[in-house]
């Protein structure tokens, strides 16, 4: 599958349209494709659950480590450091080789990091092994999210898309819950092993079922970058930050916020496994529906992200299964971003997509690190209460932003369909 765009104009956003390639590089078989979806899916699932498993096991790394809570904190904000600077720059380098043998490296260098995790002794080790996996998580990302969306039908994009980041999905409502469980009553390192246990059966099932597709002729990397400062490419990637920052601000602290329910830690796993569950659902539908109806189904993940983000507090005040319930819409609406964004951003990238992926997933860590940020200035000045509305007032600015862009590309069609030019 190739993607290309009909230019309106050089400031407007671009109408995106989508082909078959007629001469495809040996795209997998029809009946491997499942099988290749998995693999990358399990990939996914093992980045997703590294990324965020320290968060939910912070008291228990830092007593091993035998460093203080604040310092092992620091080890999620490593990460996603990593990952932003990291990604773009190693996918931009590995752009003209393989998807295999672009996917299997990563996951090799990956699995490395991760047992390095799983064996440290001492803060700076641990550090070593986090900033090892952050080097490859984007590359892996992107890279995947390209060999999907190329291995199906046109129509079949935002599905394939939504069956790499279901294992981002599935991370948040079961790899972080099990491995917080297992980190509380095992040990944290246990964690890491069953991480590196799903990478190592994920990167077997890529390894038997992924074609050796050679890369089609890349365009320079003074191109690819030029590609990523479009105005439609740079929209999209505001789009990102201004959602994910919104959801980061709320749930970066929402174990202060539920912990003081009856059950305590196990009301905090309780409530990141709604937020996951709301995730799957949210996900599986917008994979359906984000090709034929990409505008309605973001501005609609956004309007819910508002409202479930504005009325967080009024929910924590009236119980556990009142809060439960909010986050779990609100895991819904974050993720029903993910198809439509990655396939839209892929689509206007056109010259360079997997760079383009790559910074899309870069962005989804800035928005990280800004709401966390965000959320921190908050719990410290007005308490944990406020992390909802100041992060739905964030969102309902990216309300009205996705509705200009979206609204340009609909004005722009309009044009074409009627034979105007600008």
């Amino acid at each position: 599958m190739i993607f290309t765009l009909t230019p309106v104009s050089d400031f407007s956003v671009p109408l995106v349209t989508t082909e078959i390639d007629p001469t495809p590089a040996n795209p997998p078989a029809a009946g491997s494709i499942r099988w290749v979806l998995l693999g990358l899916a399990m990939c996914v699932f093992a980045i997703g659950t590294a990324e965020f498993a320290v968060a939910g096991m912070l008291p228990e790394v830092s007593t091993g480590l035998g460093s203080g809570v604040v310092a092992t904190g620091q080890l999620v904000t490593v990460y996603a450091a990593t990952v932003v600077v990291a990604g773009p720059l190693l996918t931009a380098v590995t752009v003209r080789i393989s998807p295999r043998r672009t996917l299997l490296g990563c996951m090799v260098i990956f699995c490395a990091a991760i047992l390095t995790c799983a064996v440290a002794t001492d803060f700076a080790v641990m550090v070593l092994g986090r900033v090892g996996a952050g080097l490859v998580h984007g590359v892996v990302f992107a890279t995947g999210l390209v060999v999907a969306v190329s291995s199906v039908p046109p129509e079949r994009t935002t599905w394939a898309v939504g069956m790499v980041t279901s294992g981002l999905t599935l991370a948040t409502v079961i790899g972080v819950p099990l491995g917080t469980q297992v980190a509380t009553h095992l040990s944290w390192r246990w964690t890491f092993w069953l991480i590196l246990l799903v990478a190592a059966i994920g990167t077997a099932v890529l390894a038997a079922t992924l074609p050796g597709t050679p890369r089609p002729p890349a365009p320079s990397v003074a191109r690819q970058a030029r590609t990523l400062i479009r105005p439609a490419v740079l929209a999209t990637l505001a789009m990102t930050v201004l959602g994910y920052g919104a959801v980061f601000t709320a749930f970066t602290y929402l174990a202060p916020l539920v912990q003081h329910f009856d059950g305590g830690s196990t009301a905090v796993t309780i409530a990141v496994a709604a937020f996951g569950g709301g995730g799957v659902v949210g996900n599986l539908v917008a994979s359906r529906t984000s090709a034929e109806y990409l505008r309605p189904t973001l501005l609609t993940a956004m309007v819910l992200m508002t409202l479930t983000l504005a009325v967080l507090p009024v929910a924590a005040q009236n119980g556990l299964g009142a809060t439960v319930v909010d986050v779990f819409l609100l895991g819904a609406a974050a993720f029903a971003l993910i198809p439509g964004l990655q396939v839209r951003i892929l689509a206007l990238a056109s010259d360079a997509p997997t760079l383009a992926a790559a910074t899309n997933v870069a962005a989804f860590n800035v928005a990280n690190m800004i709401g966390a940020g965000i959320g921190g200035v908050v719990v410290a000045v007005a308490g944990v209460t406020w992390t909802g509305p100041v992060g739905a007032c964030v969102t309902l600015a990216g309300v009205v932003f996705t509705a200009i862009v979206l609204r340009a590309d609909s004005d722009n069609a309009s044009q074409l369909s009627t034979g105007r030019k600008r």
